[in-house]
């Protein structure tokens, strides 16, 4: 009897269903009353919005940071032989919004820069719970199909019988090796450089999320 390993591997593209604008708040003053009072209005201002899109349904879903303000310290020498220190405040905040709607969403970042002290940390585009879960369920299937036909492939170019699956592998649990078997995962888009932007909407087109299943199997023949 004849014992080999054989990998499956699966792929499903799917275009995002939701995307997450990370907003990022900061003033710095060097009265720390102005630099707290001014990220509090922005804040509540920004808040306010993110509020507005989930009542519209634009928006499933939001979360905020309280505003905190960080004492900062610089050491300017004046001299050979004296240094003064300048101490100034930044307050900062970040508040996250959700959209299923994607024209608001860009409508929405595009008026974000009428909002002096506000940044836009990235967009991360996803799926759906559920669809997520039903593509997991494909890929994991395409995945042990690939792996059985791939066997049965090499089964007859060796002139062999057909082989017999006997045991299926995730990710880290074949026994002896640590970093074999299979893996699920999700690739999903995301824009990691702040947006550069003078108000008014834009164009997004994030790019299609790929759910992808790797395992590996035993045949015996």
């Amino acid at each position: 009897m004849s014992t080999f390993v054989v990998a499956g591997n699966a792929t499903r593209s799917h275009p995002a269903e939701r995307g997450t604008v990370h907003v990022s708040i900061s003033f710095t003053s060097a009265d720390r009353t102005t630099a707290r009072s001014r990220a509090i209005e922005t804040h509540n201002a920004v808040v306010s919005e993110a509020k507005e899109h989930q009542l519209s349904g634009a928006a499933t879903w939001w979360n905020s940071d309280r505003v905190v303000v960080d004492t900062l310290r610089e050491f300017v020498k004046n001299s050979d032989t004296t240094i003064s220190t300048v101490v100034s405040y930044r307050s900062r905040s970040s508040i996250d919004v959700r959209f299923s709607d994607f024209t608001a969403l860009a409508e929405w970042v595009g008026s974000l820069g009428d909002y002096e002290g506000v940044g836009i940390d990235g967009i991360d585009w996803a799926l759906t719970v559920a669809l997520r879960a039903e593509l997991d369920r494909e890929v994991r299937i395409a995945a042990v199909q690939d792996a059985i036909t791939k066997a049965g492939d090499y089964a007859a170019a060796l002139g062999m019988a057909g082989p017999s699956l006997e045991a299926v592998y995730e990710e880290g649990l074949r026994p002896g090796l640590s970093e074999s078997g299979g893996r699920w995962q999700v690739q999903s888009a995301r824009i990691v450089r702040a947006v550069d932007y003078e108000g008014g909407s834009f164009e997004l087109k994030p790019s299609d999320i790929d759910v992808i299943a790797s395992i590996s199997a035993d045949f015996t023949m």
